[in-house]
């Protein structure tokens, strides 16, 4: 899930420059309260550091208006990152699979999850872990949905998208028929699958997902979380 990553990346950047604002305008209020060459004269500190305070009191009004310049500047970016709204998503989607799967409170969170997955168009990034397929050819312009926020907080780390063709048929994975009914999709009670499962368990989990044996055995291969509960 790349997005939240770059919205968490501008929010991050935002709050740095409202932190080195908020400490410049302090810093200076201080260096304005002083007489540098009285009050610091006992501490013997070198010429270098004086007239460095010494500029800053002449130049405080531009460092205000510098640090001014930057807090909205860290403001606007929190405001248009969109973090906060992820935020609120993440919320939702934590009491949704709270109540979707109230019956399995007990087991490890990631094993029963609620995705938030966004269409897109054009997806073009065939890496073999950005994108699978199953029995067509992969083409970037057919229409994908792509995974955007997951609930709880493991198993975040998935590049995974599931194709959507014009032919909602054809559409790939719980995300793909959550889509193509334009209704949320949930299965539960999904075997439990490990690489010693045999084939018949997972052509079952398969079936039941709308995925392939082809593909789970790539998640077993990569050690990724095979969730025994789905919602999308």
């Amino acid at each position: 899930m790349r997005r939240p990553t770059k919205q968490k990346t501008v929010n991050f950047l935002a709050n740095i420059l409202m932190v080195i604002a908020s400490l410049s305008s302090g810093f200076v209020i201080w260096v304005l309260k002083i007489d540098v060459r009285a009050d610091l004269i006992q501490y013997q500190l070198p010429e270098w550091i004086l007239q460095t305070l010494l500029f800053i009191q002449a130049q405080a009004i531009w460092i205000w208006i510098v640090s001014a310049i930057m807090n909205v500047m860290g403001y606007v970016l929190k405001k248009f990152s969109g973090f906060w709204v992820l935020e609120k998503i993440q919320y939702v989607l934590d009491k949704v699979q709270n109540q979707a799967f109230a019956d399995f409170s007990g087991d490890v969170v990631d094993h029963h999850r609620v995705t938030l997955f966004e269409y897109r168009r054009i997806v073009i990034y065939p890496n073999g872990k950005w994108w699978w397929h199953t029995n067509y050819s992969w083409k970037p312009w057919t229409g994908w949905l792509v995974p955007i926020l997951r609930s709880n907080y493991t198993s975040k780390k998935t590049n995974v998208c599931f194709s959507c063709p014009d032919d909602g048929q054809k559409a790939q994975g719980i995300a793909g028929k959550a889509w193509a009914s334009d209704t949320a999709c949930c299965v539960d009670k999904l075997p439990n699958i490990s690489d010693a499962s045999s084939i018949i368990n997972k052509e079952r989990y398969a079936n039941k997902s709308y995925t392939n044996v082809e593909y789970l055995s790539r998640k077993i291969r990569d050690k990724q979380v095979v969730a025994l509960s789905n919602m999308k």
